[in-house]
């Protein structure tokens, strides 16, 4: 998956480096990244060749199976016995893409917390207590002293999981090691980000999965339901989201958004019939036509 920050887009590898089955191996002494060195590094490297300012997130979709109850990487939950294990997992992990020359800038602990997909496909279900657990005695304290400036960003789950959240980052421990959240947009409202904005301003909301509704034929070129669907997670604090970047209030208005060059960008969405519409800015007016069910980009320099 590709992301944007206000930058720089991201992507986000999901990562089973370790031997998943068989026997446990707390030492780690069957770690390895070999599998990514076919496609997945190469593709990393070249991306970043034309982005120099590449943003890498990456967030495991379950830990190694023999770490969990079920054996097994489908479903399941972590026994917190192999915590300091899989905390050197990502210490591992993140040095060993670092050596690749594909540093990492930010984790979470469990791709979508609240799940175990049934035991339909790798997941792993992470309680509160486990999260801040892991963060605060673990994951914490082993990326400390590597030298690596990996962030921990904080659930990687849906809107409803908002009382979670600021429970967690309640907990001092877990504020020590981590300031950001990541967010899925698949249950709930995105104006609850807003409620942790409030409880903690000081904390980072990153947009990391989830986009309008799949069942629908033309999912996946219904660009102005998408438009609408990020910009609720750009007007809700979120500083950058996975997907396709389209920028508009939570509302479905338009936002004036500023590139690092200084040309301001606006991006407007009409899922209606075509229309003329008259846009203003101060002194500036501007009539523009927007074609039946599309997202367009304005661009100006001021």
């Amino acid at each position: 998956m590709f992301a944007g920050r206000a930058s720089a887009p991201a992507t986000t590898p999901q990562n089973c480096s370790a031997t998943t089955e068989g026997e446990p191996d707390p030492e780690l002494r069957r770690f390895s990244i070999d599998h990514d060195k076919a496609y997945v590094l190469p593709s990393l490297r070249d991306a970043r060749k034309v982005n120099p300012d590449l943003f890498l997130f990456s967030s495991p979709w379950s830990p190694p199976g023999w770490m969990k109850a079920n054996k097994s990487m489908l479903g399941g939950c972590i026994q917190k016995r192999y915590f300091p294990s899989y905390a050197q997992h990502f210490v591992k992990f993140l040095q060993a893409y670092a050596a690749e020359g594909v540093p990492i800038q930010a984790v979470t602990s469990q791709n979508e917390v609240d799940t175990d997909q049934d035991g339909r496909m790798p997941a792993c279900l992470w309680g509160q207590e486990y999260e801040i657990e892991f963060i605060s005695k673990h994951l914490g304290p082993a990326l400390e002293g590597t030298g690596l400036s990996t962030k921990i960003w904080l659930l990687d789950h849906n809107y409803n999981l908002w009382g979670r959240v600021i429970c967690s980052l309640d907990d001092a421990r877990v504020r020590q090691h981590c300031g950001s959240v990541a967010w899925h947009g698949y249950v709930g409202r995105a104006d609850r980000i807003s409620k942790v904005h409030a409880a903690h301003p000081d904390v980072s909301m990153h947009w990391t999965e989830g986009g309008p509704d799949y069942t629908r034929p033309n999912y996946a070129t219904d660009w102005a339901v998408w438009a609408r669907t990020f910009s609720e997670a750009l007007g809700n604090w979120c500083s950058s989201i996975i997907g396709w970047n389209l920028a508009l209030d939570e509302r479905g208005r338009p936002i004036a958004c500023v590139n690092p060059d200084g040309k301001r960008v606006l991006v407007l969405a009409n899922p209606g019939p075509a229309r003329t519409i008259e846009l203003r800015a101060g002194m500036m007016a501007v009539a523009v036509t927007l074609e039946s069910d599309s997202v367009n980009t304005l661009t100006w320099q001021t």
